[in-house]
């Protein structure tokens, strides 16, 4: 009766562990701040991100940053989802194709929030 009990808590974690990181895939829009090297005037950047597969804690996706400077543009992205916590890092990207960034997100309901960078970023489904 033991040995049943357990295995069924272990399936039921696995699976909720397992919907917790599907449910991560699809698509953020969101904004993070911008500060303007010239002077000190900030801009609000938006930001697409594609979350297009979650398995056994590993992340793929896409990331369009829709700043005019010089990186933005699309960039693909790998990282890892435990405990509620998202890493994810860009290949090389941008407009010389020297940009990488890097997110620090935590997965609250529709929303992740965190840094890039050194930005504060929200983003929603």
């Amino acid at each position: 009766m033991k040995l049943a009990v357990t295995t069924g808590l272990i399936l039921l974690l696995g699976s909720t562990c397992l919907h917790a990181q599907q449910a991560l895939v699809g698509t953020y829009n969101g904004t993070f701040t911008a500060k303007i090297r010239s002077s000190s005037a900030e801009i609000q950047v938006g930001l697409k991100l594609e979350i297009t597969s979650a398995e056994n804690g590993a992340l793929k996706g896409t990331l369009i940053n829709y700043g005019t400077a010089g990186c933005g543009g699309q960039y693909k992205l790998e990282g890892t989802y435990q405990d509620d916590k998202l890493q994810l890092t860009s290949d090389k990207g941008g407009r010389a194709g020297d940009c990488t960034l890097q997110f620090q997100l935590t997965a609250e309901g529709n929303k992740l929030v965190g840094k890039m960078g050194p930005n504060d970023v929200t983003l929603s489904k």
